[in-house]
């Protein structure tokens, strides 16, 4: 009987470290896991504490625009007197585009013009033929 206690010790043995391995793997799996989650968690925070402090930036801007905005309407109502001169700037802008209109279509039309002249030696209109024809014979132009 002794024989067989000890062979039911050793088959619970191997049972129980067989279990104890497929333990140890899964608490390696595990570990292997929580420190993968400990880094998200670590670069988590630091990303949180990037966007903490990039939301107090925004709302220092905020509050700066705020008080710029209050500054300029007061301003603006202070600078009313500067805006009657408003409709005579916009007058010499019109004045001023139309001058310059005149003088881009002037210059067109000058261009053409001198394009079109011709040179004062250049007589083949009247019937001269420019030089002679080494065969002998004369070219005349369709006005003679």
């Amino acid at each position: 009987m002794s024989s067989f206690n000890s062979n039911d010790d050793e088959n619970i043995y191997y049972e129980l470290l067989d279990a104890f391995n497929e333990l140890h793997k899964e608490a390696t799996k595990l570990q292997k896991s929580n420190n993968k989650r400990k880094r998200e968690i670590k670069w988590l925070e630091g990303r949180v504490k990037n966007l903490e402090e990039e939301n107090e930036n925004m709302i220092t801007s905020l509050e700066k625009l705020e008080k710029f905005k209050k500054h300029s309407r007061s301003k603006d109502d202070k600078s009313s007197p500067q805006c009657e001169k408003c409709p005579r700037q916009l007058e010499n802008i019109d004045y001023l585009m139309k001058t310059l209109s005149k003088f881009t279509l002037g210059r067109s039309n000058l261009d053409a013009l001198l394009g079109s002249q011709r040179s004062v030696l250049n007589k083949e209109v009247i019937g001269y033929s420019g030089k002679s024809n080494p065969l002998g014979t004369q070219k005349f132009s369709k006005y003679e």
